[in-house]
């Protein structure tokens, strides 16, 4: 299975995907209950209602998202070029968020410009 289907089996099943990874002896339950500490342990700190934990929730796993698209502008033209996968993760993997916009920026916008002239 590559990962374009693991992605996809993930997206369209994933309780059928953590039953398969509980039969193999992985512990979901005792994960879900250390987020659930870590949540409570905020929101008394903070003082943060639920919606407020909604919403971090939501920014994280939203940047999250960005963070990965961001990843893939970078590594799969390079790799369609020539570049080694392994290579190319290896260095996105090690730049800020804003120095990967900025290799976009000179790599891919810039790129675009100069063959429209």
């Amino acid at each position: 299975m590559n990962q374009e289907e693991i992605e996809k089996l993930l997206l369209s099943k994933p309780d059928e995907v953590i039953a398969s990874y509980e039969k193999k002896g992985i512990d979901f339950e005792s994960t879900k209950k250390t987020i659930d500490a870590a949540r409570l342990l905020v929101r008394e700190k903070y003082k943060m209602t639920q919606e407020n934990i909604d919403a971090v929730e939501f920014c994280f796993w939203f940047t999250y998202f960005v963070e990965r698209e961001v990843d893939d502008l970078v590594v799969c033209p390079e790799t369609m070029a020539g570049a080694r996968k392994e290579a190319m993760n290896a260095i996105i993997d090690h730049l800020h968020f804003g120095d990967k916009i900025s290799l976009i920026s000179e790599l891919h916008i810039k790129e675009q410009k100069r063959t429209h002239l």
